[in-house]
């Protein structure tokens, strides 16, 4: 998930500039990350109070992965001009953000061999999250300048966005596998 995430999260504001061709992508970005923000904030509190009601997590989780993920999906589908999606868009993002975040640090510490060596596999489990924060602008700016080198622009940002929505895919199936 961090690597669809860090995908994602990276090359969106150069996709706003490069392929929607907006003079004001960095507002643009902006926006959509306050409306991705109010969903997670909102989701989040929302899903971590029902969460603590509930013992199985693991398919909350995967349903907030997914809309991650078809989040992204209509960046790959539909790459010309998302105005109209993009409000919308941010906030299912940000739902499933929100959910994600809370629902899977509870669903962490559920699945801890150990109480006793919590520190270091929360720790250990930081350093998963952090990885693919590195990779992920080495493997999308590789894609993007490949595709633009041969002038297809357009196809590199579509290759970065379902890039990112498979590791969100693989992440949603993957996380049903997780067992106490």
């Amino acid at each position: 998930l961090m690597l669809g995430l860090s995908l994602f999260m990276t090359y969106i504001e150069y996709y706003f500039a490069r392929v929607q061709h907006m003079a004001n992508f960095v507002q643009v970005t902006a926006m959509v990350a306050i409306l991705a923000l109010g969903g997670a904030v909102v989701s989040g509190l929302v899903s971590g109070i029902l969460s603590d009601r509930f013992t199985r997590r693991a398919p909350v989780v995967a349903m907030a992965t997914l809309c991650m993920c078809l989040a992204s999906l209509v960046f790959v589908i539909f790459p010309g001009n998302l105005m109209s999606w993009l409000w919308p868009l941010g906030i299912m993002f940000g739902l499933g953000h929100g959910t994600y975040t809370s629902v899977d640090w509870a669903l962490s510490i559920d699945v801890l061999p150990s109480l006793e060596k919590a520190g270091k596999d929360l720790g250990v489990w930081n350093a998963s999250t952090t990885l693919p924060a590195i990779l992920a602008p080495v493997l999308g700016s590789e894609i993007l300048n490949a595709a633009s080198g041969s002038g297809q622009t357009v196809l590199g940002y579509q290759l970065v966005f379902g890039m990112a929505a498979l590791f969100f895919f693989i992440a949603a199936v993957g996380i049903l596998f997780v067992r106490k």
